[in-house]
């Protein structure tokens, strides 16, 4: 903010509010209701609000939100938390005040960010993630956390909630409570997305009521059986395209030797990639980010560009090693440029900070499976 700008904001500011004046008042009823005042307010003009009178808003509501009682914060959760744009650093600071104050902006507000979210979720008690797990969309990365650090309660919030897109861990999470809680079995047999391992687990333990839901259901027919198998073939051929005739023994048995004379790092990698050599491009991103081969060998074949993207930046990549990473030998013609576009997109926009926790919660996940 240039300097002329940032006095203007000042005093703005403390026309909106008198501050001195309200620190000498001990009153926590006038501090609340010039709170609950400027709140209203702003929902009232929240829609034409320029982006600087935003700004003068959000340092106000945050220097009050520490004068005032536990009733006003709440007010102001409950006003702003469906608002389209709001005071980004006084929503934040709701989510992580007192769980009556945050429940309403965690529940609801669009301001909140997955990386937000997923910080909320992995610095607070489980409640806070109850909340989340009741958004109107979640992604796999948010879901994957929520479930990760919620509760058996949260984890049916997460079946039941249709917009929560589930990613592996979430589904490893839930195939282990599936087989001792008939509740969550219900919220499952409503979804038509659930992931494979979910539906084995589900069939395998579910009561003989959600067995007959299950058999009503069409994705469940023999039809889908064959649709099913049809998948896992295309996937096999994926496989055998990109990677068959690799000699992946060798290419390991050749880093063992080069790891015993210096450690791997990412030039090692883009010297893989230069030379357009899959195999052991593939082997040296397993070691660098310490997951298995075939785990990342899945992920190509798969298209599953998510956890491929969240390893690459939890690392600290380059945006050119990745990018290059997804046009090595068959990959080139394997991925269609709307899955690079989208994958590059996503690696470009994820914080390292958030990629560190995702991945540290696969990695706690995988140990305890």
């Amino acid at each position: 903010m240039f300097e002329g700008t940032k006095y203007m904001c000042m005093a703005v500011e403390t026309q909106m509010v008198d501050f001195e004046a309200l620190e000498r008042d001990p009153s926590f009823e006038r501090r609340g209701s010039l709170m609950k005042h400027v709140v209203s307010l702003f929902a009232l003009t929240a829609d034409q609000c320029p982006d600087e009178l935003l700004q003068i808003y959000d340092a106000v509501l945050v220097r009050l939100a520490t004068m005032v009682e536990q009733e006003a914060r709440r007010y102001a959760s409950e006003t702003l938390a469906r608002l389209e744009r709001a005071p980004k650093g006084f929503i934040s600071a709701l989510a992580e005040d007192e769980i009556q104050i945050a429940a309403p902006v965690l529940r609801f507000s669009p301001v909140l960010s997955d990386d937000d979210l997923i910080r909320v979720a992995d610095a607070k008690p489980s409640d806070y993630a109850s909340c989340i797990a009741e958004r109107a969309f979640l992604s796999e990365s948010v879901t994957d956390i929520v479930a990760h650090k919620g509760d058996d309660s949260t984890r049916r919030r997460l079946a039941a909630n249709p917009g929560a897109r589930f990613g592996d861990v979430a589904a490893r999470i839930l195939s282990h409570q599936v087989a001792r809680d008939e509740a969550l079995q219900h919220c499952l047999v409503k979804r038509n997305d659930m992931p494979k391992q979910l539906i084995a687990e589900l069939i395998k333990h579910a009561t003989q009521e959600v067995r007959a839901q299950l058999v009503a259901k069409e994705q469940f027919s023999d039809l889908n059986v064959v649709e099913d198998a049809a998948l896992m073939a295309e996937e096999r051929l994926g496989f055998d395209f990109l990677f068959d005739g690799f000699e992946f023994e060798a290419v390991e048995a050749d880093l063992d030797r080069v790891q015993a004379q210096k450690s791997l790092d990412e030039l090692d990698l883009v010297a893989a990639i230069q030379a357009d050599d899959l195999a052991r491009a593939v082997c040296l991103f397993a070691r660098l980010c310490g997951v298995e081969r075939m785990l990342v060998m899945d992920w190509l074949s798969k298209r599953k560009m998510e956890p491929l993207v969240v390893s690459a930046r939890a690392f600290h990549f380059a945006d050119s090693t990745v990018q290059n990473l997804l046009r090595v030998g068959p990959l080139q013609d394997w991925l269609p440029d709307d899955v690079r576009s989208v994958a590059m997109m996503r690696f470009e926009t994820l914080k390292i900070e958030t990629a560190q926790r995702i991945f540290s919660y696969w990695d706690t996940s995988a140990s305890a499976a």
